[in-house]
């Protein structure tokens, strides 16, 4: 009986064996000498919008079953993000190549579509634009979906994206020496200032100038220049009317104010009466008991007394 289980187990290891040695021959990619050029390509792996990032994933390059390069990932750059340094032969320029991706998280291999021409002596990518080697393959433009600054009020938003331009105007009386900017960005962009890749509500800049930000595709292919401004504008202050309880007519108190949607809101005794914002220049908050009213806008507080007449 022992005997039998001993065999069994046996048989066992030397199937999962054999699928170990499976797996390993299907990555013996190896690149036979005598080619006549080669060139350099560093690249960045992604598959199905996730980029790679193991020193145990793969990349080849072939034409027919032939291997013309392999590269294991390696981590480099300040970000400490993982690129395959590439270099590719062949014995004329112009040959179409495809690449196959080794995933080693999901111990599979992946056919890319995309198609690549050898170009005998040429350096391709860098680590500011890595060559994109992805299934699917990414896009190539990217847009600014929404730009903000953190904890400052923007009276208004203007993003021109065949000029390159985006502009917001602020209140002359923010301060914009140092603003983390909040954005959204096609899938996978990303925005660059001073050659540092800027993060979402993290990164703080100094906007007391016009700045030049970079706005890299998703493939790494294009990097768009981006001009920001931020203006400050001088708002006029609000200006605030009433009218006294006459008889059978309550009170009224009128604000008067530039900035359209601007929240008003009507306070008495410390308590919230109502709430209203800016339309056509004007809030009115009619039919009012007599007494004393504060009215808040843009930081501003009115003390309003209002009188029975």
């Amino acid at each position: 009986m022992m005997n039998k289980i001993c065999y069994k187990i046996a048989l066992l290891l030397l199937f999962v064996n054999s699928l170990l040695l499976k797996a390993q021959s299907s990555l013996d990619w190896e690149v036979e000498n005598g080619y006549q050029y080669d060139m350099s390509v560093v690249a960045f792996l992604n598959l199905n919008g996730k980029t790679l990032n193991s020193e145990n994933d793969r990349v080849g390059v072939f034409v027919g079953d032939e291997c013309r390069g392999v590269a294991n990932l390696i981590k480099a750059g300040v970000e400490g993000k993982y690129y395959a340094y590439l270099q590719i032969f062949s014995d004329e320029d112009n040959k179409t190549m495809r690449f196959k991706i080794y995933d080693s998280t999901n111990d599979k291999i992946i056919d890319v579509n995309k198609t690549f021409k050898f170009k005998s002596g040429s350096i391709q990518g860098d680590l500011t634009q890595a060559y994109s080697i992805a299934e699917p393959e990414l896009l190539s433009e990217a847009e600014i979906i929404s730009f903000s600054l953190q904890d400052l009020r923007s009276l208004s938003y203007d993003y021109n994206a065949s000029n390159g331009t985006l502009t917001i105007d602020v209140f002359d009386t923010s301060d914009i020496t140092s603003l983390a900017p909040i954005f959204e960005l096609t899938p996978l962009a990303e925005i660059f200032y001073k050659g540092q890749k800027v993060v979402s509500g993290v990164t703080e800049i100094d906007f007391t100038r016009p700045i030049e930000v970079f706005l890299r595709s998703p493939d790494q292919s294009k990097m768009k220049k981006i001009l920001v401004t931020i203006n400050k504008v001088n708002i006029a202050t609000p200006r605030f009317f009433r009218k006294h309880v006459v008889c059978d007519y309550k009170g009224v108190i009128k604000v008067v104010y530039e900035l359209e949607g601007e929240q008003v809101s009507l306070e008495k005794n410390g308590a919230n009466v109502r709430n209203s914002v800016i339309s056509n220049n004007e809030v009115i908050f009619d039919s009012l008991e007599p007494g004393l009213y504060q009215v808040k806008v843009n930081n501003v507080v009115k003390s309003v007394r209002i009188e029975s007449k």
